[in-house]
């Protein structure tokens, strides 16, 4: 089984009937309506390379795969969907938006030597290439976000 990390919009509203009732979550994270940014198994190189720690976070936008507010209990696959308010949505894609994928890339070296990193990467291009890609990915979904005004929902199956 894979650990994929997925990102999905969500307004004020609809975030507010999930909170208050959250056996309709699963059903909304599947659901077509919502834009949704799946990042693969990028994830955790992303988090790794915008926080310089494997598990830790030490930012708003380092802290969009493994941060935010439980929704409920429900473990998703790989814990519970957390989310972020309208206003730290806004926050993530601020921060996100200053770093590029030279910045980013800046610890790659590092990365390729952690071994606790999932599901493991080379020091090569085509890894870069797939880190950078998916980052880029992360960034427009989280830039569309901010500019709607709407909440991030963020899980991992």
């Amino acid at each position: 089984m894979s650990m994929i990390a997925s990102l999905k919009s969500v307004n004020e509203e609809k975030l507010k009937e999930l909170l208050s009732n959250p056996d309709g979550l699963i059903p909304f994270l599947y659901e077509e309506d919502g834009q949704v940014c799946d990042v693969d198994k990028a994830w955790h190189a992303i988090h790794f390379l915008l926080n310089k720690a494997v598990w830790e976070y030490s930012s708003i936008g380092g802290a969009v795969f493994l941060g935010g507010v439980p929704i409920s209990d429900e473990d998703i696959g790989y814990g519970p969907a957390r989310y972020f308010s309208s206003d730290e949505s806004s926050s993530i894609s601020a921060e996100l938006a200053k770093i590029t994928d030279v910045t980013l890339l800046e610890n790659f070296a590092a990365l390729t030597s952690e071994s606790e990193i999932y599901p493991g990467f080379s020091d090569n291009e085509e890894d870069r290439e797939y880190i950078t890609q998916n980052f880029s990915q992360l960034k427009e979904f989280c830039a569309e976000v901010a500019k709607s005004g709407s909440s991030i929902i963020t899980y991992m199956c």
